[in-house]
């Protein structure tokens, strides 16, 4: 696996949710805008190696995991991105695929990004309009005043 390349300096802690305004809704994902999401943050953390992963859990059994969280419904992984962002931490779609199946974002497929745009659309999880985005639970977001947040907030 290559070297990814440090765009940015690390940051000294991680960052909190108040650091950014959040917006419910689904936001504009047409054309490259499409990709946006997968944009990683300064200190995301890395997957493991595939060597790594299979040394740790065998060949055949890693196979086996890769091809059930691949073939998990949007459904599932929408339930499954909301209980975990549910500690209250901001994330970005690398970092919540990262810490969920040990895979980053452009490799867990269409059905995990559907499931988060699928949890945003609900009002179960909003989003920061600058890249990299980050999402979080409704519940530690303190929405603004505007039609759409109050309409997503009830």
């Amino acid at each position: 696996m290559g070297t990814q390349l440090d765009l940015f300096a690390p940051p000294d802690a991680p960052p909190t949710a108040d650091v950014w305004s959040y917006y419910a809704g689904l936001p504009d994902r047409s054309g490259l805008a499409r990709y946006t999401v997968l944009i990683r943050a300064p200190g995301d953390p890395e997957r493991r190696p595939r060597e790594a992963r299979q040394a740790a859990m065998g060949k055949e059994a890693a196979a086996v995991e890769w091809r059930a969280w691949r073939a998990a419904s949007a459904e599932e992984w929408r339930a499954r991105i909301v209980a975990h962002l549910a500690d209250g931490e901001p994330r970005t779609f690398n970092r919540i695929a990262v810490e969920l199946v040990d895979a980053t974002a452009d490799v867990v497929g269409d059905h995990a990004q559907d499931g988060l745009w699928l949890a945003v659309e609900r009002g179960e999880v909003w989003w920061t309009s600058d890249a990299p985005i980050h999402f979080l639970h409704r519940d530690y977001v303190a929405p603004c005043a505007c039609e759409d947040c109050a309409r997503a907030a009830a």
